[in-house]
């Protein structure tokens, strides 16, 4: 039992039922082998022509036989048409399958899946279709207690792990109100990092036999002993789950245990093993550690140092040192200005001193510098005239011309690089990129990068960080959207039946929850209106990629900013939202002989590019096991012709290795708790140890 906590896993009546539940002689794949003929003829058309695999059949009659189904069947497996079947072996009469939105439209859409199915399959023709996203938003509200679904049918159920996410808590609100509906949930990743993160739809699917506690209270005692990501301080004993590794007092051992009880209860389906009988390919992972600009090092230097941004800003979150890491080893980072004052002023200032004299550059600093200290308002009476007067002077010098300078007699100080170059060391890249008020847009650059980026000089450095102060948020906004955004968080962590920050508004109108908070929000929030600009410093991970891409390949990446840019100097295309690119090309159409760069979110579920690819460049290594499993899908299944799938992973700063450290760990986790292997766990793998890393020089490492 850990120094620190007297918690210890209880043997309750809980525990003597589910040691009592009914297990399964055989693995559900091999029960699914003497099925499948059987099956197949039941439930295919006259003219059918396909066979149900294994796994299908196996899955489709536990539902059938228990009125509910668990499914953790990873990539490949055949989950659609369990999820298309389903409702016709229960014989729903209002059944509802919820997918990602991506997934509605590939199946659901004319010539789509569902109708290629239909037919070979009995497909009924009554199956609602409504998508994760839709069913969280405000409109959705009503819609399960209108429908009143008889079935429920989850495909990439891992969507509802999140029990604070809008549409999580509207369905545990549903399932509490018609605790007997029955539900099918399907996912290649069931399991992220906790028990937690499953449990209340094993219970969905399986009421009273399922294999884990029916309170709460109970299962998180559970998890605080066998999770994988808990501080040994913070530990439970294990007690009484000893009873699943027969007394054996060790956790892996344990987590073995509950692996065993789970799978082989009736009503779940599960696939372990790997895929290797699937998946002829072999797989494998290297690291690409590559070098980065002295600027790049020194703006780690101050991150690390005092969690300071480049442009100054104080950091107070571990996990916002983790994020602007992540972006600084790829060559830029955010932050926000004043729309008006960067768009109308700084933006064309800096649009124009950019290839202007170091003399002159420096010139309009001295002007604006004093404004930081004095304020800069554009909105007080008082102040907007001196502050315009002194914009207007920046710009006026900005745009003039060297002839113009000469003749005032301002001519360049000796050993001052010309055209805003820097010929000696210290010097910076940077171009300067602006984008639209929603994160996920983006605009015409303010300084539009062409080519490689350009080496500018220290004096147009210091100009640029003198303009991001001045147009940086003011202290009343940013405390009053602090503020607010703190009350949403802690009434929705408190609501039984608010889901969203729009309800909370609602409730606070009418008065069903103080407005005070929301209100000084309201007062401030139009006073500055936010403009995400990116500052771009170093091109050597642009540079690893050009590289890399000089043959077909997916590049994935996790910064939209990141991807468009490398989209501009590789000329390959870039897929984002619904796998689209900018022409609404669909990334299943274009051309595989060329690279691609694909969005991570966007795209990492739904998506059979096996045909075309074998080669995977990930720019931004995540640490969920379960993202990693996606991804890898996409390419590293079945159908899949090269000999092996390349994954070529970038390793740019502690960050990078500490993700995929944690990655590892989790699909251990997941193994020895749920038996779903994971592509990380059998994939040969070339990447430095840790005592590697600790060698390295520079402070990305440290």
């Amino acid at each position: 039992m850990s120094l620190f906590t007297n918690r210890s896993v209880r043997h309750t009546p809980e525990v003597d039922r589910i040691l009592k539940l009914p297990r399964r002689p055989q693995s559900a794949v091999e029960f699914g082998e003497t099925i499948a003929d059987r099956l197949t003829n039941l439930l295919k058309t006259p003219n059918g022509k396909q066979k149900l695999r294994p796994v299908q059949a196996a899955a489709l009659y536990e539902l059938g036989t228990h009125g509910g189904l668990f499914g953790p069947i990873p990539v490949g497996h055949g989950k659609t048409l369990i999820s298309l079947l389903a409702a016709y072996v229960l014989g729903a009469e209002r059944p509802l399958l919820v997918l990602p939105a991506a997934l509605i439209k590939r199946t659901n859409k004319k010539g789509g899946e569902k109708e290629r199915y239909a037919k070979h399959w009995r497909i009924p023709t009554n199956i609602q279709f409504i998508s994760y996203e839709m069913l969280g938003r405000v409109q959705a509200a009503t819609f399960l207690e209108e429908l009143n679904p008889d079935f429920l049918i989850f495909d990439e159920v891992h969507r509802l792990k999140n029990k604070h996410a809008a549409v999580t808590r509207r369905l545990l609100r549903f399932m509490k109100a018609h605790p007997n509906t029955k539900v099918m949930a399907l996912s290649g990743t069931v399991m992220k990092k906790s028990l937690l993160d499953f449990g209340h739809i094993l219970r969905w699917c399986l009421k009273h036999n399922a294999p884990i506690p029916t309170t709460d209270t109970e299962l998180e005692d559970w998890a605080q002993a066998i999770d994988e990501k808990i501080e040994e301080y913070e530990r439970a004993d294990l007690g009484a789950l000893k009873t699943l590794s027969n007394g054996v007092d060790d956790i892996d051992a344990v987590r073995r245990g509950f692996r065993d009880r789970l799978i082989s209860t009736p009503g779940v389906v599960a696939v372990t093993g790997g895929e290797d009988d699937l998946v002829s390919s072999s797989l494998r992972i290297t690291a690409l550690k590559y070098d980065v600009a002295p600027i790049t090092e020194q703006h780690f230097a101050k991150l690390r140092a005092d969690w300071l941004t480049p442009d100054d800003w104080q950091l107070k979150m571990a996990v916002d040192v983790w994020r602007h890491s992540r972006e600084l080893s790829l060559g830029f980072h955010y932050c926000w200005t004043e729309r008006e004052m960067w768009s109308k002023w700084l933006a064309p200032i800096l649009q124009s001193a950019k290839n202007k004299p170091d003399y002159i550059v420096e010139r309009i600093s001295n002007v604006l510098e004093p404004m930081i200290g004095n304020g800069a308002n554009i909105d007080a009476p008082n102040e907007r005239e001196t502050t315009y007067s002194k914009l207007a002077t920046a710009l006026s010098m900005a745009n003039t011309t060297d002839s113009t300078s000469a003749k005032r007699g301002s001519a360049p100080s000796a050993g001052k690089p010309q055209n805003g170059r820097a010929d000696t060391e210290g010097s910076v890249s940077i171009t300067i990129t602006e984008r639209g008020k929603s994160e996920d847009s983006f605009a015409s650059p303010a300084i539009a990068p062409s080519g490689s980026l350009e080496t500018l000089s220290k004096a147009f450095h210091r100009l640029l960080h003198i303009c991001l102060k001045l147009a940086k948020p003011p202290d009343p906004w940013r405390n009053a959207r602090r503020d607010w955004s703190a009350f949403v968080r802690e009434t929705l962590s408190r609501s039984r039946t608010l889901d969203s920050e729009l309800q909370v508004v609602q409730a606070c109108d009418a008065g069903r929850l103080p407005n005070v908070t929301l209100e000084a929000w309201r007062a401030i929030r139009d006073s500055f209106t936010p403009n995400v600009v990116a500052m771009w410093h170093d091109d050597s991970a642009i540079k690893v990629c050009l590289e890399w891409m000089k043959q077909p390949g997916i590049v994935w990446t996790e910064h939209d900013l990141f991807a468009r840019r490398l989209a501009e100097v590789s000329g390959c295309k870039y897929f984002g939202a619904k796998g689209l690119s900018d022409d609404g090309e669909a990334v299943e159409d274009t051309d595989h002989s060329k690279a691609i760069i694909l969005s991570i979110d966007a795209n990492k579920e739904g998506r059979n590019l096996q045909e075309k690819w074998s080669r995977n460049l990930i720019t931004a290594p995540p640490e969920g096991a379960d993202i990693w499993q996606q991804m890898l899908g996409r390419t590293h299944r079945p159908g899949q012709l090269a000999d092996e799938v390349e994954v070529d992973v970038l390793l740019g700063c502690k960050e990078h290795a500490n993700a995929w450290r944690r990655a590892l760990a989790a699909a251990e986790s997941i193994r020895d708790t749920t038996g779903a292997d994971s592509k990380l766990l059998f994939a040969d793998v070339i990447w430095p140890s840790d005592d590697e890393i600790a060698g390295y020089a520079g402070a990305r490492w440290r």
